[in-house]
């Protein structure tokens, strides 16, 4: 057995719900502490303390660390542990001040550039159906081990995947997607990141009948509702890099069709043959996973030139009623004069 994961002793099978208190712990503040114990029923409670020159309040005659004056409800605490953290130094965490959106973005490609640890072999293969698996299946978080930027999102090799028989169901689900009619679907799924999910054939969801297939191959309902999460399982996120329509030289409505898609995921192989849903939500790629790091100040994407890129723009740009004025002194009010 692999030592890394029997030394291992993280719990897998219960994930613990964190509570955040606003710190208040006298008059009303007691009140709604008290409020909050009784809904939660805490096993565990932390309470942090901190240097008056800090910022923190003063301490009161009552010793801090006793639990029981926040959380009268409690049983009395049995085992007490005092922590000493060390403060972080204010250089450390002003060295890159990146804003909450940033962090996503840096989640989101992180993600895409992740190489996950190979599944075990109790998990289920490809062969075998959703309704076959265990359900509820435990739970199991899989933490990736590397990551590999070596080439940027648009040079990687991706999966070129048949419309018409690798996916059952697609969903939009958004404000607005409502409105998306089959046949603008290709432009919809174009560079969009998309959920995968695996669902169980056998309910009543994988009756939905698709509007039109004769734009695109994929089965399709403007507002269909999405598959209940009792009955499916998303496995990951997937990059649809590019959409390709029929090749016919001239295409007409009726073979001009959705054929392809070009996919990008982390996913192993082995459990993508359970993958035929797509759910496309809010979730956006972002610039800088567009972007070709190997083309340096030049940009350019794919040895395209930047000023033939599709769909971006270098540079600053100018909209309407974004240039400076003059400022024509000798038109003012007499007042002004």
């Amino acid at each position: 057995a692999d030592t890394s994961t029997s030394n291992n002793d993280r719990i897998e099978d219960v994930i613990p719900l964190v509570v955040n208190t606003m710190g208040w712990t006298k008059g009303l503040g007691a009140d709604l502490n008290a409020r909050i114990e009784e809904l939660v029923e805490p096993s565990h409670v932390f309470e942090f303390e901190g240097s008056e020159d800090g910022g923190w309040p003063a301490r009161s005659v009552e010793p801090a660390g006793d639990i029981n004056n926040a959380f009268p409800l409690c049983s009395p605490a049995t085992n007490v542990v005092r922590v000493h953290l060390e403060a972080i130094q204010a250089e450390a965490t002003n060295m890159h001040a990146f804003s909450a959106a940033d962090h996503r973005n840096i989640n989101i490609l992180s993600y895409f550039h992740a190489v996950f640890p190979p599944l075990v072999a109790e998990q289920p293969s490809a062969s075998v159906s959703f309704s076959d698996v265990p359900s509820p299946v435990p739970l199991r978080q899989v933490t990736a081990e590397c990551w590999d930027a070596a080439l940027p999102l648009c040079a990687r090799y991706p999966y070129e995947v048949c419309c018409e028989s690798a996916f059952d169901r697609v969903y939009l689900v958004g404000p607005g997607y409502e409105d998306v009619v089959p046949s603008e679907l290709p432009r919809v799924l174009n560079c969009a990141v998309v959920g995968l999910v695996a669902y169980d054939a056998s309910t009543k969801e994988a009756e939905i009948e698709p509007m039109d297939q004769v734009v695109s191959s994929l089965p399709y309902s403007p507002g269909q509702p999405v598959p209940h999460p009792s009955t499916s399982n998303c496995l990951g996120l997937a990059l649809i890099r590019g959409v390709f329509s029929s090749s016919d030289p001239s295409p007409t409505p009726s073979n001009s069709s959705l054929t392809h898609l070009h996919i990008l995921t982390p996913l192993p192989p082995s459990i993508l043959g359970h993958a035929r849903v797509l759910v496309k939500g809010e979730f956006e790629l972002p610039i800088w996973g567009m972007l070709d790091f190997r083309e340096g100040e030049e940009g350019g994407i794919a040895g395209v030139e930047r000023e033939r890129v599709p769909y971006l723009q270098w540079g600053k740009g100018e909209g309407l009623g974004s240039e400076r004025r003059r400022v024509r002194r000798n038109l003012m009010r007499k007042a002004q004069m």
